[in-house]
């Protein structure tokens, strides 16, 4: 501490407000000033000024500091020359505020709204942090702030390990470093098995990127000789940082261009898709591709477009929760693709009630059908689709759709299990 004829010099780099007396600084004013600034800035806004009487009080009840009404009143005043943001409303009793508060409410909300709806941070730090959020909110609107606050009804990651991960991760960054780090997947059981034969993964990372309600981890993969992504939460334990420079970015990398691909944080082939939507989809369609999206109108129900996506299950899911309101047009293949999902459900369902009604396993490979004549007891075996039988005698499709393969008169055998020579005579009867 230097000192100079009254006046006090701080050694710190931190800004700091103090005035003198006739002979020098006292510890206690210095104290009592700093206290009074943390009064305006916890109590007061716009809102919510408060006079030198409560001041005083607050001063008294949290620290036990007694300064008179004059004295605090220059204290302020100190402060207001200091530069702090410190408005008065003058009256019979003045009262003050602090005019800028670091965070205003809205935005506290939304940072704790992030907090809470963010997967990858666990249950017991979601609390922490939205505490040291409400604790900069002036302390009238901290309540209100709680009241809004739900984390125990959410999803969450159990893992404390993944900040660890994450300031890893950006440190490497930082240093333009190569990581390496084992990679799993959950398996039956839930149990954790580790990708890539259990090798690491060589990983140059260039960004670290929320979507999705969870963060991936973006750069240039050795393994994929290509720019990949990783969900963090599915690295296993904290990476290492190797002391190889990293893969620098390629030229035409750009983390802006690579997020407006949709759905597109999943390693699969990308492509660019059309799709016919009602006109009702058009604010689901803004929601996922933005408005820059450019639409066209086909008819007074229905709007197309295109956009490039990655081909993963994510996406051919999305367009399916809508229930026919988006539509794959094209190209083929995606089309295709889209349909041999839908087709490996429909069967999997259908095999699942016929096997609860009946006993069959339709996985059995080989399945032969077994019709009995009865009229002549004549016995035939054919060989047939489990899952087109499942079509016909579930699901209600003609024989002649189900069984386009089998003749007129083996479909016949199937419905009704009468043969052709019995069918004929019976046929010549009635022509009789």
């Amino acid at each position: 501490m230097n000192t100079r004829k009254g006046r006090w010099t701080c050694p710190s780099a931190m800004p700091c407000v103090l005035f003198c007396f006739a002979g020098g600084v006292t510890l206690d004013s210095r104290i009592r000033l700093l206290r009074i600034l943390e009064v305006l800035r916890t109590e007061t806004d716009e809102n919510h000024p408060i006079t030198i009487v409560q001041i005083t009080k607050i001063l008294k009840e949290r620290w036990n500091i007694e300064p008179n009404r004059i004295t605090t009143q220059k204290d302020i005043a100190a402060l207001i020359d200091a530069g702090y943001p410190i408005e008065v409303v003058r009256s019979t009793q003045n009262r003050y505020f602090v005019t800028s508060q670091l965070f205003e409410l809205p935005e506290l909300k939304l940072l704790i709204d992030a907090v809470e709806s963010g997967k990858f941070i666990s249950e017991k730090k979601s609390r922490i942090l939205t505490e040291k959020l409400t604790s900069l909110a002036i302390r009238s609107d901290r309540d209100s702030l709680k009241r809004n606050i739900s984390i125990s009804d959410r999803v969450k990651t159990g893992s404390e390990q993944l900040y660890y991960i994450m300031d890893t991760l950006n440190d490497a960054i930082n240093r333009k470093q190569k990581v390496s780090f084992l990679y799993f997947e959950y398996h039956a059981g839930k149990k954790k098995k580790l990708k890539n034969g259990g090798e690491p993964y060589i990983l140059s990372p260039y960004t670290l990127t929320w979507n999705g309600d969870f963060y991936y981890v973006v750069g240039w993969s050795e393994k994929h000789e290509k720019i990949a992504t990783f969900r963090v939460d599915r690295i296993y334990k904290v990476p290492e940082i190797l002391e190889e420079k990293a893969v620098p970015k390629p030229r035409q990398y750009s983390i802006g261009d690579f997020a407006e691909k949709a759905f597109q944080l999943f390693d699969k082939e990308h492509a660019v898709v059309e799709l016919l939507c009602e006109n009702g989809a058009m604010n689901t369609v803004i929601d996922q591709f933005g408005t820059k999206v450019k639409t066209e109108q086909v008819d007074e129900d229905h709007f197309r477009f295109e956009a490039e996506v990655s081909l993963s299950p994510v996406f051919f899911a999305w367009v399916f929760e809508f229930g026919g309101m988006i539509k794959i047009v094209g190209p083929p293949d995606v089309l295709a693709q889209y349909r041999k999902m839908l087709r490996r459900q429909i069967d999997w369902d259908r095999s699942e009630r016929v096997e609860g009604i009946c006993g069959l396993n339709t996985r059995e490979k080989g399945f032969k059908i077994n019709t009995q004549c009865p009229f002549c007891g004549l016995e035939t075996e054919m060989p047939i689709d489990l899952i087109d039988l499942l079509s016909w005698a579930v699901d209600g499709l003609p024989a002649q759709n189900a069984f386009p393969y089998f003749t007129d008169d083996q479909r016949e055998m199937i419905i009704s299990g009468i043969c052709p020579d019995c069918w004929y005579s019976l046929y010549e009867q009635d022509e009789d």
